[in-house]
């Protein structure tokens, strides 16, 4: 929604590059005075990640300032974020649709041009998830020079037959003394959990792109308080580091 140069309302979203970051905004100028939703990276992860090479960048937005993030190369780097008074955050925004450059169409001088290449770009009407953000980056990945990230995330596609899922980051389930696990609540209901033998091992918090591990040592480990029932058919899946 648009009037005028000094036009007293209009709204809409944008992502730029100024001051060696990358900032994002969701607003307008509903009244004589701005009212944005604003978010950034900090100027250390843009020359790290940004500046000069090719990167995946993803902003979204879920309607909070809590929800409200930046990601480059699959992982969140927002750093810094804030909101004026009463941001408008239902955008009616029927304009064009602009790529390259941000402008009040009706204000020629207030041109805000990319200085760079664009290979793709894509606009969702939703809120994508971390893990959404880190499945399109890593589809894309390798075209451009980039290292794929793991998949953090470790939730069974076919659950049909499972009898034992232990998942460190679900707090919901790992019941805690200090940072030492004491046990951890099988996912399978009515299944087998898992408490601490000899020493318990540490929680690692979101050691792996966001998600909690578990981190051993010499002497820790967990074992299943009853029995886990399987058939002569078996598969064991697991995610870990040596």
């Amino acid at each position: 929604r648009q009037t005028d140069a000094s036009g007293t309302q209009y709204s809409g979203w944008t992502m730029l590059q100024d001051v060696g970051k990358i900032h994002c905004f969701i607003g307008g100028y509903p009244s004589s005075s701005y009212d944005w939703r604003r978010i950034a990276i900090s100027t250390t992860d843009f020359n790290a990640h940004v500046y000069q090479k090719w990167s995946h960048i993803v902003w979204s937005n879920d309607g909070t300032i809590g929800g409200s993030k930046l990601y480059i190369n699959g992982v969140d780097r927002t750093n810094s974020s804030s909101d004026d008074a009463t941001p408008p955050y239902t955008i009616n925004y029927d304009s064009d649709f602009k790529l390259g450059f941000a402008a009040d169409t009706s204000n020629a001088s207030s041109v805000h041009p990319f200085d760079g290449n664009i290979s793709a770009c894509r606009v969702y009407n939703k809120n994508l998830s971390s893990d959404e953000v880190r499945r399109n980056y890593n589809a894309v990945a390798n075209n451009y020079g980039l290292v794929p990230l793991p998949t953090a995330s470790f939730v069974p596609t076919d659950i049909s037959g499972i009898v034992g899922w232990w998942d460190p980051s679900d707090s919901s389930t790992v019941a805690l003394s200090g940072s030492a696990v004491t046990t951890i609540t099988n996912k399978v209901s009515g299944g087998s959990s898992m408490v601490t033998y000899v020493l318990s091992p540490d929680i690692a918090t979101a050691n792996l792109n966001g998600k909690d591990v578990l981190d051993f040592t010499l002497n820790e480990g967990l074992h299943t308080n009853t029995s886990l029932t399987t058939s002569s058919d078996v598969t064991v899946i697991m995610v870990a580091q040596l």
